[in-house]
């Protein structure tokens, strides 16, 4: 995994930006790194974009240590993180892990839509439906 982080013009988001292979383990040390950042700089908007990222299994143990990590960061209380592309297999933890802390967890397709989420507070999109015999739904 690779992790560039960005600074939006006005320093008033971090970009976050992961390619390649992503495990559990990566998740976790890159939410360290955000965390670290945006402490430094007062930032309380995040955008998490997974476009260039896969998901790769690796130690089963590590989504339940990514998620204990996760529910022990109360700095992100009233945070704001948008995820593009976020892997589709923890939506729900990540939903429970936001209501348990106090931020607000969107997710996008498209990351205008996500950066717009995040400077005006839209209603999030709705995770996207599976295929279904190749057809949307």
């Amino acid at each position: 995994m690779h992790l560039s982080l960005h600074l939006s013009a006005r320093e008033t988001r971090l970009s976050a930006v992961l390619t390649g292979p992503v495990t559990y383990a990566d998740r976790r040390r890159a939410m360290e790194k955000v965390c670290e950042t945006a402490a430094a700089r007062g930032i309380a908007r995040f955008l998490v974009d997974f476009t260039l990222a896969w998901h790769v299994v690796g130690d089963p143990l590590e989504k339940e240590a990514f998620f204990q990590a996760l529910s022990g960061r109360h700095e992100l209380a009233g945070a704001r993180i948008a995820y593009v592309n976020c892997p589709e297999g923890s939506i729900s933890e990540l939903h429970a892990a936001a209501d348990a802390l106090g931020f607000s967890a969107g997710m996008f397709r498209d990351r205008s839509r996500a950066i717009e989420w995040l400077k005006h507070g839209a209603v999030a999109e709705a995770p996207p439906r599976p295929l279904a015999f190749g057809v949307r739904q």
